[in-house]
């Protein structure tokens, strides 16, 4: 998680969790995720059943026009220096999808 320990023993359960997001969700979100995992996991939850989600790892598989590989090996290739949008991994993953999703928004590279 790259989280110190005191910031994980102050989290809360996985059902508050989710009920956290279900509240920060609005209507006309489209989720984005890298591959089916995570989408799985809403799913069974029962969270963003009515939200569009898009898969930015297929995304950027048709973007580059062949497998774009892990999301640090992907914004390695493409030269991106993404931001930490959070702390611990998932800030750092973040980022590294937001520069993604910045990158097919541009013209794509020959």
């Amino acid at each position: 998680t790259e989280l110190p320990a005191d910031v994980l023993l102050a989290g809360t359960t996985r059902d508050e969790l989710w009920a956290a997001f279900r509240g920060f969700l609005r209507d006309g979100d489209t989720l984005a995720t890298w591959g089916t995992y995570a989408f799985a996991r809403m799913h069974e939850a029962g969270v963003a059943l009515f939200h569009p989600t898009v898969d930015l790892r297929r995304v950027m598989a048709d973007w580059l026009r062949g497998s774009p590989s892990s999301m640090e090996n992907c914004a390695h290739r493409l030269g991106l220096t993404p931001p930490r949008l959070g702390q611990g991994r998932g800030g750092r993953r973040l980022g590294l999808m937001y520069a993604m999703y910045r990158q097919v928004l541009g013209p794509r590279r020959v």
